[in-house]
């Protein structure tokens, strides 16, 4: 039987998250769950893991609340005011289309991409602290599916590696930083890979995540010989 599951947008913000009780020791520091698109600069964000606005503001990431602020007129401390609905999507549109306009090569060009990639490092940090050494009760039940059944496939619109997790456990021996990604690696990437696109008996599901994730790395640099490849590291949130 070939089942094909969809994760839509905020599938993470609507799940139940709960401790992993197999690393005990590791226990989460929040009871937050990743945000929307227009909730990673919410004051009640901030304040469900324990991450002050001001300190955001002042860490690494400096240059893009700078940059926001230039851009859409915000003077109100991070957290509150306009910043509690502010879309994350339309952040992204305003750099890249400002890049648009710049030469490559210009030093304005530059500061944009060094404000894209704190962006999306931004990111990284808000899920990772939201999903850190929990799991999902929704998707460890979708995941108790592919036990059974191999030949499913997965379409998730969703960073966070809460899923990807779970088909850790139901992985063949052998590179399990990886192997769950196989599939999409023969058809996207090009290498890795297995060559059937849904699973024969003993093989992994496709899983597709159309919009990124946390532990997709690219090199920003276009004449670096790696930049034109994605590559997958395996490190569970």
């Amino acid at each position: 039987m070939s089942v094909v599951f969809v994760f839509g947008a905020g599938a993470s913000y609507g799940d139940t998250l709960r401790p992993e009780s197999d690393n005990p020791a590791a226990q989460p520091t929040n009871n937050a769950n990743p945000p929307l698109t227009a909730g990673f600069f919410s004051g009640n964000l901030y304040a469900s893991i324990g991450y002050p606005g001001n300190q955001a503001e002042q860490d690494y990431f400096q240059e893009v609340f700078e940059y926001i602020r230039d851009q859409a007129a915000i003077s109100d401390p991070v957290g509150e005011g306009r910043w509690m609905t502010l879309n994350l999507e339309d952040v992204f549109t305003t750099v890249e289309l400002h890049r648009e306009f710049l030469s490559p090569d210009s030093d304005a060009s530059g500061r944009l991409v060094v404000i894209r990639n704190k962006l999306v490092r931004y990111i990284w940090r808000i899920i990772a602290t939201c999903t850190q050494y929990k799991y999902g009760e929704h998707y460890r039940q979708i995941a108790s599916f592919f036990h059974e059944y191999r030949d499913g496939s997965v379409l998730s619109f969703n960073w966070d590696l809460l899923f990807d997790q779970e088909l850790i456990e139901i992985i063949p021996t052998g590179d399990m930083r990886r192997g769950l990604y196989h599939n999409f690696e023969a058809l996207v990437l090009g290498e890795y890979g297995l060559s059937d696109i849904v699973g024969l008996p003993g093989r992994q599901p496709l899983f597709l995540k159309m919009h990124g994730s946390l532990n997709w790395f690219q090199c920003s640099n276009s004449k670096c010989p790696g930049s034109s490849t994605a590559h997958i590291l395996w490190a569970p949130c």
